[in-house]
Parts: C-alpha cells; sequence; structure tokens
C-alpha cells in the first residue's frame, strides 16, 4: 500500500510481521535523488522466476531460474505526489510499478521513490513460482 498522508497511513492497522505465512516480501522499493527541474525519468525492470523442472544432466527434479526482462521501459513523469501505479511491458501485467514523487528537498533536488509490486495471487500447487526474485530496476 502505499500512504498518501501522515493520517491515512496511521489510520490503517498495522502488519504484524510474525504472522506472516511468507517470509519473501511482495514489493521491493528504492529511492533516487533526482534535479528539481527533472520532468520525467524512464525506468526497465526486469526480475527471476523460478520453476520446478528436471535436470538435463540428472534427470532429478530442481529449480530453474527464468530472467523475466517485463518488455520495454515505462516513462514516470514526475509531479510532486503518488505516481499512477503502472505495468512495464505485458510479460506479466500483476507485477507493477508504483511510488511518489516528493516536493524539493533543498539544493535543487526531489526524492522518487519507486516500488517493484508483486501482485500475482499464489498458486495452490507450488507458489513459489509465483514470486519475484532478484528484481534490478534501472534508470535511463
Amino acid at each position: 500500500m502505499l500512504a498518501t498522508s501522515p493520517a491515512k497511513e496511521d489510520d490503517e492497522p498495522e502488519v504484524n510481521a510474525s504472522e506472516s505465512q511468507s517470509l519473501v516480501p511482495s514489493s521491493m522499493g528504492l529511492t533516487i535523488c533526482v534535479p528539481e527541474d527533472e520532468e520525467a525519468v524512464e525506468a526497465a525492470v526486469s526480475w527471476g522466476r523460478y520453476v520446478r523442472s528436471k535436470s538435463e544432466a540428472t534427470g532429478r527434479c530442481c529449480w530453474k531460474r527464468i530472467t523475466v526482462m517485463a518488455g520495454g521501459k515505462v516513462t514516470l513523469k514526475l509531479t510532486e505526489g503518488p505516481l499512477t501505479p503502472c505495468t512495464v511491458g505485458d510479460a506479466v501485467p500483476e507485477v507493477r510499478l508504483q511510488g511518489s514523487v516528493s516536493r524539493p528537498v533543498g539544493q535543487g533536488d526531489r526524492l522518487v521513490k519507486l516500488f517493484l509490486v508483486n501482485g500475482r495471487a499464489e498458486s495452490q500447487q507450488n507458489r513459489d513460482q509465483d514470486w519475484a526474485f532478484q528484481p534490478g530496476p534501472s534508470w535511463v
């Protein structure tokens, strides 16, 4: 969830991490500092999925990493406030970018917070295959 104001954040119930059934986060973020007059940035995203398959060498089941290149770049307009959540390409529409842009923080800069959020529902049979690992956002 993206908090839009301190008041809204205080109204939300706090999540008890000890009750979580998973130790794998559903989102990962980073903050970048950009010049105050920057109008937009381009972001490209990739991550890894793991699938169970038979090893070609041994014939035994193992985890195989598949790199997901989200398909292209997205231009994010740097208007103060929450960014409109968006997908990057059509590869996995449930995985999206969201975040916020700060007001100027001084010295001619402002902060851009960006999160890669995995909104995929976990399958009942092999939920590990629905997680996103080792995200790789890049800025252009």
